[in-house]
């Protein structure tokens, strides 16, 4: 290069040299000010693109009955989902390539903007037939429409994520990851199982979609059964998938709390069982039953007929439902008699074996007409109750008062809410004295004027067979952690107020309830069990006419409560036959006694009792303790 040049090359580098500088130096003010200005939020807005929160949900508790035996557990299920974008693009593993190359043909197509056409009909059918596949493989998997599928997933081809159907079972899951369908994914969350099928179904009900109780113990324990949910944090490459989990942001899932029954999974298979086959067998619209340790209010079972199945609680129709041991308050008819005569004997206002004057069947009492089923003379204070006469619980019950009728109610818990602890329980009804008329006195005593659930018929009928307490009601024997840490403990027996004394108590133990069962004369002679002292009442009510005022000449509530032994009563048992066919039967001795003593003869059994003595069994002798 000659002397005459180099200035100009030095001159051109020195300039080439400070334009670099400054367009670096302008660089880096620029990112100066970036970082200044806008450091943080840019910061912010990477992580959110490299990370993703995910939730860990937790395990629903499970409940179990006495002894541990399950009756709703939480199994490893999962949430099935598609991701319509993939499935627009790709389909089967293996059809990437295809996918991304246009058809046969379409690039002979004259001119760019048809063969553009062509391969966008082109993507527009790969798409709808990867859609068709997946249905068609998924549908019978899923137990879904096929059509339904197809509708989900073209609903929107730019969405990533639309679900397909919750509640998954693992089997399910596996035989779908064999199909190796791209597109179809899976989360994993809690399946709610119940083991047993319908078998206290009334007593577990369901969840809904969400994991929430529906009703019953999972409604009650909803907050304790659902637990709290857990986080992770993960780091996420360009396509959204996870590339490491942080440890400095995990926190783990609480599972739910595990909820321990008073229920006895045994007795309830028999009750049920037993309750089943007597609405069958008397046609009727359905029934009841419940089982209780009357020492400890403790319910053992629980049952209502028809049953459902709790996975299924939400479609299940309402009647079938409900609890009707808690929810339905009934007027009771006859089974009435046991807790209007105990309160007439308590009060003194008549003496064990007077004679009570029954008219013959037929009588007249404050301008009301009133009749017996058969036409009694005088009956002992004792034959009123074992042979139902109605006209001479009336004379009881004007012996009374409405005053002290009214009291009696009140004392064995009628009117108010038991306190069980379950969803829904109605409190009854009985009217403020001061709606109380002179009929009051006569039809309280035969069960009528008078709403009253089985439940409070149930708890009431135990303070005469444990020497006189009313206890409350339990459905829970304790709350555990996950690790089966006892939380709350409910084991312990609650006592309401006494009713009345042991003395009267026995008196209608021995002398008057067991002559309802094994007196010559009895109501309840089905429910007869040999070598057990059984002793109970019945109760026959007819129901309101639903479509007009007064009462149904052929719609009945058949009913009968027993407890066995007799000294030492170990379970109550009451069934409630709804409606039973009139042509068939009706009476609760005939279409609820022998349910009853199938029941309780098959408790006993279960639970060891010895029997009576012998002489305990036959009709006890006549005379006050």
């Amino acid at each position: 290069m000659t002397q005459q040049h180099q200035p100009a090359a030095r001159r051109t580098q020195f300039l080439l040299t400070v334009g670099f500088s400054l367009v670096f130096a302008a660089l880096i003010g620029w990112l100066a000010a970036i970082q200044i200005r806008s450091g943080g939020a840019l910061a912010r807005r990477a992580e959110r693109q490299h990370t993703v929160l995910k939730t860990i949900p937790p395990f629903r508790g499970h409940i179990v009955d006495r002894i541990g035996r399950p009756m709703a557990v939480t199994v490893d299920g999962c949430t099935v989902f598609a991701d319509p974008k993939f499935i627009h693009q790709y389909g089967r593993a293996g059809d990437a390539a295809e996918a991304a190359s246009p058809r046969d043909g379409a690039a002979a197509a004259p001119g760019a903007a048809l063969a553009s056409l062509a391969d966008a009909q082109y993507v527009d059918e790969k798409y709808q037939a990867n859609r068709a596949r997946v249905a068609r493989d998924l549908a019978p998997l899923l137990a879904m429409e096929r059509a339904d599928i197809e509708a989900i997933v073209g609903a929107d081809p730019h969405k990533q994520f639309v679900r397909l159907k919750r509640g998954v079972d693992g089997a399910t899951r596996d035989a779908i990851q064999q199909l190796r369908l791209r597109g179809v994914g899976f989360e994993s969350e809690g399946l709610r199982c119940y083991p047993n099928g319908t078998l206290a179904a009334h007593l577990v009900c369901g969840v809904g979609a969400d994991n929430q109780g529906l009703g019953a113990l999972e409604y009650q324990y909803d907050e304790r059964l659902r637990g709290s949910a857990g986080q992770r944090v993960l780091d996420v490459d360009g396509r959204r998938r996870a590339v490491w989990i942080r440890t400095d942001g995990y926190v783990p899932a609480r599972d739910g709390q595990l909820i321990v029954t008073t229920i006895d999974l045994a007795i309830q298979s028999f009750t049920e069982k037993a309750l089943a086959a007597a609405v069958e067998r008397y046609k009727a619209r359905g029934g009841s039953a419940l089982v209780m340790d009357p020492s400890t209010g403790e319910i053992l079972a629980l049952a209502n007929c028809p049953s459902f199945d709790p996975a299924q609680y939400a479609q299940t129709d309402p009647y079938v439902a409900r609890n009707r041991l808690l929810t339905d308050p009934y007027e009771p008819g006859s089974t009435f008699k046991c807790f209007i005569s105990t309160a007439a004997l308590q009060a003194g206002v008549v003496k064990p074996n007077e004679s009570i004057f029954c008219h013959n069947g037929h009588v007249v009492i404050d301008g009301r007409r009133m009749t017996d089923h058969h036409p009694f003379g005088s009956l002992s204070f004792q034959d009123v109750v074992v042979r139902s006469s109605n006209i001479g619980m009336a004379v009881l019950g004007k012996r009374l008062g409405n005053e002290r009728l009214h009291e009696a109610c009140v004392r064995f818990g009628f009117g108010t809410k038991t306190g069980v602890t379950l969803p829904g329980e109605a409190p009854g009804l009985v009217y403020p004295l001061e709606r109380w008329h002179k009929w009051s006195a006569t039809s309280i005593p035969m069960g009528y004027e008078i709403l009253v659930t089985p439940l409070q018929v149930a708890t009431a009928f135990s303070s005469i067979a444990n020497g006189g307490q009313l206890m409350k009601p339990s459905i829970t024997r304790s709350v555990c952690a996950a690790d089966g840490t006892v939380v709350e403990d409910h084991s312990e027996p609650t006592v309401v107020r006494r009713v009345m004394s042991e003395e009267t108590a026995r008196y209608m133990r021995h002398e008057v309830l067991h002559e309802v069962v094994w007196g010559d004369h009895g109501t309840g002679k089905q429910a007869r069990i040999p070598g057990y002292g059984v002793f109970g009442k019945t109760g026959t009510a007819k129901k309101k006419n639903p479509t007009g005022g007064g009462y149904s000449s052929n719609l009945y509530v058949g009913s009968f409560i027993a407890a066995a032994p007799l000294d030492h009563p170990r379970v109550v048992v009451m069934v409630m036959i709804d409606e039973p066919q009139r042509s068939i039967a009706y009476y609760g001795g005939t279409v609820a006694a022998p349910a009853v003593r199938e029941i309780l003869a098959k408790c006993l059994g279960y639970l060891h009792v010895s029997p009576d003595e012998p002489a305990r069994v036959a009709s006890s002798p006549r005379r006050p303790h």
